[in-house]
């Protein structure tokens, strides 16, 4: 369904921002401290958020995407190999806890839509995020996170 070479239309554009949650990106976040110097150097968290401002005010749409796991490993699909194994040992993103909210800054405001299943590395296998975008008519999509 790859439409390339066509216009970008604002109202059928997606900006998905992948996993802009407390773990992350917020002081006390476990992951926090491998990334902070990072999102320091490039300004991301304050970028991100005038990015997704810009995005909004131009009709465009924001899709937040988190992943979030349950504590028991039940519903992640690779615990006992690479990254999402220490996901698991380290109860990382946990479902319920702050460490797996949305950061206060990316906050979805109205109009945003919240993708829900994302388990793994990918926010498209077995997350509705597939869906969700033809839902809202998304042609063109662009990522950040």
């Amino acid at each position: 369904e790859a439409k390339g070479g066509c216009a970008i239309d604002p109202k059928k554009t997606a900006l998905v921002c992948i996993e802009y949650q407390n773990e992350f990106v917020t002081e006390g976040g476990k992951l926090h401290p491998a990334v902070k110097d990072v999102m320091a150097q490039t300004n991301m968290l304050a970028n991100t958020v005038a990015c997704c401002e810009a995005v909004r005010s131009s009709g465009a749409k924001v899709f937040h995407t988190p992943i979030i796991l349950k504590a028991d490993g039940s519903d992640n699909p690779n615990k006992g190999l690479g990254i999402l194994s220490g996901c698991y040992k380290d109860q990382l993103f946990a479902e319920g806890t702050w460490n797996a909210k949305i950061c206060e800054a990316m906050t979805p405001k109205p109009g945003d839509v919240t993708v829900t299943g994302k388990k793994g590395l990918d926010a498209f296998p077995g997350s509705d995020l597939e869906k969700l975008l033809k839902e809202h008519g998304m042609e063109t999509v662009a990522l950040c996170g």
